[in-house]
């Protein structure tokens, strides 16, 4: 069994922290102006504020915090939720092209962006995003979905599914 924890990149740290920063100066723009009685004027940012929050909320629970995979199972693990994906219906497992990482990291790494463009691209309509650095992305195929995962030992993932899998059809 392989265990791999997700380190998250640089980018989607900075990510992470300036819309935290951006989501308290609201907050406290906000503060001032009921404190003032005058939050009807301030309305749009009040909205701005809910979706900043909702888009925080979205990148932090959504994160993976580890992957396992053992001779029957790939476990992905949020912070909410756990993925079990049968390595019995698991097609194919690779690594990204390397063309494609600018786009996976804005569909990824981003979070956020990246499940608006899944409904709005029927290309992607299918993939599921669980990157948070985007040097160490693989993909895994099922014949339902496709998964585009980043994990500190995705090459050893990677030829342990693809191990799996020859044993499998063996």
């Amino acid at each position: 069994m392989i265990i791999a924890k997700s380190t998250p990149s640089k980018v989607y740290k900075t990510a992470q922290t300036l819309s935290c920063i951006l989501s308290l100066v609201l907050l406290i723009i906000l503060a001032v102006a009921l404190s003032q009685g005058q939050l009807s004027s301030l309305l749009p940012l009040l909205l701005v504020e809910i979706l900043l929050v909702t888009f925080l909320g979205y990148m932090y629970f959504g994160q993976i915090t580890s992957i396992s995979v053992n001779e029957l199972e790939l476990l992905i693990n949020t912070r909410v939720a756990q993925i079990v994906i049968p390595c019995s219906s698991i097609l194919a497992a690779g690594y990204d092209k390397a063309d494609q990482v600018p786009f996976i990291q804005l569909l990824g790494v981003k979070m956020f962006p990246g499940g608006l463009l899944r409904f709005f691209s029927s290309d992607y309509k299918n993939d599921r995003f669980y990157i948070t650095n985007e040097k160490q992305v693989f993909y895994i195929k099922t014949s339902s979905k496709t998964y585009h995962i980043s994990n500190d030992k995705y090459q050893e993932m990677i030829l342990k599914i693809n191990d799996i899998l020859s044993k499998n059809q063996a």
